[in-house]
Formats: structure tokens, C-alpha cells, sequence
């Protein structure tokens, strides 16, 4: 009996020793379902994220492209009141050389018409009121001009500044002009 006895007992502590293993692998078998339904939850999370980004991108992208094709656009935009700019100064310039010039012309002139007058004064007593009237002309004459000459100033400087700050204002990111 007692070889009986012993071979039950190996094959009943056999028996436990694959139950055992059975439950451990049962466990393990709902450890891992478990976390493939957590990764399966997380996979899904990361697809419906995923779709969202890319909706948002799709949206993104239009304007995005848009925003660039506008900043090329007021690059050049920029470059032409650039240059614009500089004709305008170059212009301003060369008026001012030329008014400058002019100027200078005329009061050489009024300068040798009144060192005249006042040689002939010695001699031409009886023209002194004549020739007095006709340096008042002269005299009114530089003032209009030098009157309109700084009027014309004036408008050309308000027309520079109005243009740089139409300048300055359509550049990107820029507030008002200073």
C-alpha cells in the first residue's frame, strides 16, 4: 500500500503543481487582456487625437499658406514705396539744388541791380524815386518766390511724411507711425 500510497501522493502533488501553474496562468492570461484593452483604450485615444491634429492641420494649413502669399505680397508692396521713397528724395533733392541754385542766381542778381543803383545813386538824383520803386519790386518778387519756394517745401515734406508713414504702417507686425 504503501507504493500505493506514494505514487497517488506524486501524482496528487503533480496535479496541485499544474493547478497551480493553470491559476498563475490564468492570471497572467487576465493580466495581459487587461493591459491589451488598456493599450487597445490608449491606441484608440491616440487615433481620436490624432484625427483631431490632423483636422486642425488641414484648417491651419489654408491660412497659413494665405498668411504667406499675403507677407510676399506687402514684401513687394514694401519694396515698391521703398523705391517709390527714394524717387520721391531723389526728386526732393534735386528740386532743392535747383531752388537753392535759383536763389542764388537771384540774389546775385538783385545784389548787382542794387550795387548799380546805388553807383547811378551819385549821379541820377532826380531817378532815386524810380529806382527805389523798382528794388521794392525785386525785393517783393524774392519774397514771393522765397514764400512760394517754402510753401513748396512744406507741401513736399508733408507729402514725404504722409508716404513714410503709409510706409512704415504696411509693413507686417508694425503699429502706428511714430
Amino acid at each position: 500500500m504503501n507504493s500505493m500510497d506514494t505514487g497517488q501522493g506524486e501524482d496528487l502533488s503533480g496535479s496541485g503543481r499544474e493547478s497551480s501553474r493553470a491559476c498563475r496562468s490564468e492570471v497572467s492570461l487576465r493580466s495581459s487582456e487587461s493591459l491589451l484593452q488598456e493599450l487597445s483604450r490608449g491606441a484608440a485615444e491616440l487615433l481620436r487625437l490624432a484625427a483631431e491634429v490632423r483636422v486642425q492641420l488641414d484648417s491651419v494649413v489654408p491660412e497659413l499658406e494665405r498668411l504667406r502669399a499675403e507677407r510676399s505680397t506687402l514684401l513687394v508692396e514694401n519694396q515698391e514705396l521703398q523705391q517709390r521713397r527714394q524717387e520721391l528724395s531723389a526728386e526732393i533733392e534735386s528740386e532743392r539744388a535747383t531752388t537753392l541754385a535759383e536763389l542764388a542766381r537771384i540774389r546775385t542778381s538783385a545784389e548787382a541791380e542794387i550795387e548799380q543803383l546805388q553807383q547811378s545813386k551819385a549821379r541820377l538824383e532826380t531817378d532815386i524815386q524810380g529806382l527805389e520803386e523798382r528794388r521794392t519790386r525785386l525785393a517783393r518778387q524774392i519774397e514771393t518766390f522765397l514764400r512760394d519756394q517754402l510753401n513748396l517745401f512744406r507741401q513736399m515734406d508733408v507729402e514725404a511724411r504722409a508716404l513714410a508713414r503709409e510706409s512704415h504702417a504696411s509693413l507686417p507686425g508694425s503699429g502706428e507711425a511714430p
